[in-house]
């Protein structure tokens, strides 16, 4: 076969050939193409996942803020407010008869430690320094500490007791209206001694 008679078959199999690229390179591009819109779905489909984690986040923030929860990091529990010494009295005031009075009260609460005078030291007993009945301010009875003194630093203690001066009631001169107060003054944390007492008003009707 001469060169002439070859080439039409050769210019035809690179035709072919050329058709066949051209084809292969369109087959190419559209598995790109589809390739590259799978992969923009993807991200599209990433990015609104991610977003609703974020924002499933922000509502659950949100949500421990309205609620207070404090659980987590980050939210400590409030502290509870520092203990306050003091001592409470309840007064009882009954009457017996026209001329007698029973009185009593109970003291009871938290207060520092008394300390002795000598060596300044604690000495593991609290309460009221002293206690005193007054009908219409007037002291009637009552009980005194002894020597003891005030200083700051020195311990928080419990106090409960109650006084029943039944057996030694508190005479009036006959029917009327009387106040009746106890005094129970107490050693604060500051070293100073705390004013406390109570009141009550009775109406004794005659015979």
């Amino acid at each position: 076969m001469n060169t002439e008679a070859r080439d039409p078959i050769l210019r035809g199999l690179d035709e072919l050939a050329r058709l066949t690229d051209d084809d292969l390179a369109a087959d190419r591009m559209a598995g790109i193409t589809r390739k590259v819109r799978s992969n923009r779905r993807r991200r599209v489909g990433a990015g609104v996942a991610a977003l609703a984690v974020i924002a499933a986040g922000a509502v659950g923030a949100a949500q421990v803020l309205a609620d207070g929860d404090s659980s987590g990091p980050g939210f400590a529990e409030d502290p509870p407010p520092p203990a306050t010494d003091g001592l409470t009295i309840d007064l009882t005031v009954d009457q017996i008869d026209t001329t007698t009075l029973s009185v009593t009260y109970r003291i009871h609460g938290t207060s520092t430690a008394w300390s002795s005078p000598d060596t300044g030291r604690p000495m593991g007993i609290s309460g009221p320094r002293s206690t005193s009945i007054q009908l219409d301010g007037v002291d009637v009875s009552g009980t005194d500490g002894g020597d003891i003194e005030c200083r700051a630093g020195a311990p928080q203690l419990a106090y409960d007791e109650t006084f029943d001066v039944a057996l030694s009631p508190v005479t009036v001169p006959g029917p009327g209206t009387y106040t009746v107060t106890v005094q129970a003054p107490y050693c604060g944390a500051d070293g100073e001694v705390v004013p406390n007492e109570v009141s009550e008003t009775v109406t004794v009707p005659g015979s």
